[in-house]
């Protein structure tokens, strides 16, 4: 005897697998927005605006970029957005006079990533980011990660 799978059973298994699918989507939707299983913070977006917003004056955040009064902030696993007026450069003046920059994991003024009209590494430079900009991190972990990574890194 030959079985034979039938257009039927292959509907009816199809079905079945969405079914099952869809009922997870469910479950895990309603443990998102109850808030009963949060196992990270972009789970909840709404407890991690909350926590920026509450952030005591002084403290560091990496900024990333910042677009008609909003910036996107980082602080420890929280990422988020806060609006420009509330950030402020703890920077040396020194250093603002480069140019822009963020404060790095240690709490180090970093320059950020910039161009040469040549294509040659500024000075202080650590690494040439795939997006054609030299970046001056301090640490190798998130080096050129707005930037397309790593492309080689810069030795002095």
């Amino acid at each position: 005897m030959t079985d034979r799978i039938t257009q039927s059973m292959l509907s009816t298994t199809l079905l079945a697998d969405l079914q099952t699918i869809t009922d997870k989507l469910a479950r895990t939707q309603g443990k998102l927005s109850s808030g009963k299983e949060i196992q990270k913070p972009s789970d909840d977006p709404f407890a991690t605006a909350r926590a920026l917003a509450v952030l005591p004056p002084g403290t560091a955040v990496r900024l990333y970029t910042c677009s008609q009064g909003w910036c996107n902030v980082a602080v420890s696993q929280l990422g988020g957005y806060l609006l420009e007026e509330f950030l402020t450069s703890q920077a040396p003046q020194a250093a603002t006079s480069q140019g822009r920059g963020y404060i790095n994991s240690q709490g180090e003024w970093v320059p950020s990533p910039t161009r040469t009209a040549d294509g040659k590494p500024p000075s202080g430079a650590t690494a040439h980011c795939r997006d054609g900009t030299f970046s001056f991190s301090h640490t190798r972990q998130g080096t050129c990660s707005h930037h397309g990574g790593v492309a080689e890194w810069v030795r002095e």
